[in-house]
């Protein structure tokens, strides 16, 4: 067989891959090799170019890196950008980086800018700095309609370019509510010209204070307003230093003492005004017909008449309302006389609590200020109530009741735990058993709870040992000894206020 003869053995050549029928077995398959390992039909890719792979799986977006000893799965950097704006490395943003033309929306501050129809520009509000400014300068000699200026040559008023004129916004008649401001320092007389307060009408209110911070009513001796040249005249009867304000808004004008007021500081009621050197007025608005009323709670107090005050000496005067509804004057000298609706409180320093404060007025050696007193009027007020622990309060039509909360008050506080106890010796006690009760301190008074089924012949107490721990005893009679059943026992804390 095969050209041999005798006993004939399998050896290579006796047949060819054709001659061969049916399938090959997984296991007569040969083994990979090179960058593969296993079988040829399980094989794993263990390497690229004969350089390993690590076996550590990859995450959502990693990439196949070469480490320098093998492929290993990292996240991917760089990107093939070798530079940002010319620079390497961990580039932040610095000035230039851009220009304005590739910035979207961005404006050019150093050329004029065009916006669509109805485009706005907004500005957020800040608590320390204004959000937009337009410099002060002399109106252009060349202008568009619809710019804006401050002209520096009228105090810096505000103004339009109307296509022929540059015309103010606080200008406009008697139907303006534009103000100006005028400061001066150490004159008697400060003269305002109609031409520059540009207010345009003689209904005008005028009010002065002094350059303090914060700044004092200033009280003239004689306002007036000239009716044809709107030019406003304030005298003052010593040099002062300070400002005016002079509001443009509807009245019959500052100088007659009536119109509207522009601030709570020029109403009429309890106003204290400098009569003369030993006399100060209160209240001289005050009348039937125009009573000053001040309110404490739900009661309503009007005073219907003037008063005056004079005094020897030298000293700071407390002018205030009390609880009675009595216009008061604070004397800490105890010198003072009043006349008219007021009454004298010698030995008062301060504004008492619960009384409304009008006006504090100093005096030397007799002799009223001149300069003025410092209102202390408030058109608006306010006196919170905030209930503390246990304490609610309730406001319904402007009257605030007090109650305690009983949601809180008492406050329990409980606890419970079963206790062991051993065996306890005929008149002897066990050793105390302990069990937490938070909140509870040292000394708070103990209601105990014990157990329904306590043998008889036991006695107890329990006491706050520390802080937030309740300590219990039992004793035996001397009847005999006792072993009591584990059982639970409560401890309460029952707290006031």
């Amino acid at each position: 067989m095969f050209g041999r003869t005798g006993a004939i053995t399998a050896q290579t050549g006796d047949y060819n891959f054709s001659q061969i029928g049916g399938s090959v077995a997984g296991g007569q398959l040969p083994q990979t090799g090179g960058d593969l390992s296993g079988g040829i039909t399980s094989a794993t890719v263990t390497g690229i170019q004969s350089r390993a792979i690590a076996a550590t799986a990859p995450a959502s977006g990693q990439v196949l890196t070469w480490s320098g000893t093998q492929w290993t799965p990292q996240n991917q950097t760089g990107g093939g950008v070798a530079s940002v704006f010319g620079r390497t490395g961990a580039v932040t943003a610095q000035s230039g980086d851009y220009t304005v033309s590739q910035v979207t929306h961005a404006a050019d501050t150093t050329n004029p800018n065009t916006y669509s129809a109805g485009a706005r520009q907004t500005f957020t509000p800040s608590l320390s700095a204004a959000g937009i400014q337009i410099a002060p300068g002399p109106l252009p000699t060349t202008a568009l309609a619809g710019d804006l200026a401050l002209d520096s040559g009228a105090a810096n008023q505000f103004k339009v370019y109307s296509g022929s004129a540059w015309i103010s916004l606080n200008s406009g008649g008697a139907s303006s509510s534009g103000n100006y401001l005028a400061t001066f320092t150490s004159q008697t007389s400060v003269v305002v010209l109609g031409t520059t307060h540009a207010l345009g009408t003689s209904n005008l209110l005028v009010q002065c204070y002094d350059n303090a911070t914060p700044a004092n009513l200033v009280e003239p001796s004689l306002i007036t307003v000239d009716p044809n040249s709107f030019n406003v005249t304030v005298d003052f009867a010593t040099a002062e230093t300070g400002k005016c304000l002079i509001n443009g808004g509807s009245g019959s004008g500052a100088s007659q003492g009536s119109g509207g007021a522009g601030m709570a500081a020029q109403l009429g009621d309890f106003a204290a005004v400098y009569t003369s050197p030993a006399t100060l007025s209160i209240g001289g608005n005050c009348s039937t017909s125009t009573p000053c009323n001040a309110r404490f709670g739900t009661q309503v107090f009007s005073i219907t008449a003037a008063a005056s005050v004079s005094l020897s000496g030298t000293g700071l005067e407390y002018i205030y309302i009390d609880t009675t509804g009595a216009l008061t004057v604070g004397d800490p000298l105890a010198a003072a006389t009043c006349s008219g609706s007021c009454i004298v409180a010698p030995g008062i320093t301060a504004f008492p609590i619960n009384t409304i404060p009008l006006y504090t007025w100093s005096v030397a050696n007799g002799v009223w200020d001149a300069t003025g007193g410092i209102d202390r009027r408030g058109w608006l007020s306010s006196n919170v109530f905030l209930g503390g622990p246990g304490i609610a309060t309730v406001a319904v039509a402007g009257q605030t009741t007090v109650s305690v909360d009983s949601a809180v008050v008492p406050t329990y506080l409980t606890a419970s735990a079963t206790l062991a106890f051993p065996l306890i010796a005929a008149g002897a006690c066990a050793a105390d058993l302990t069990f937490s009760l938070p909140g509870a301190n040292p000394g708070d008074a103990v209601a105990a709870g014990w157990p329904a089924g306590l043998p008889a012949g036991l006695s107890g107490i329990m006491r706050i040992s520390a802080a937030s721990v309740v300590s219990v005893r039992l004793c035996a009679s001397t009847a005999g000894s006792v072993t009591p059943a584990s059982a639970a026992f409560t401890a309460t804390v029952v707290r006031g206020f």
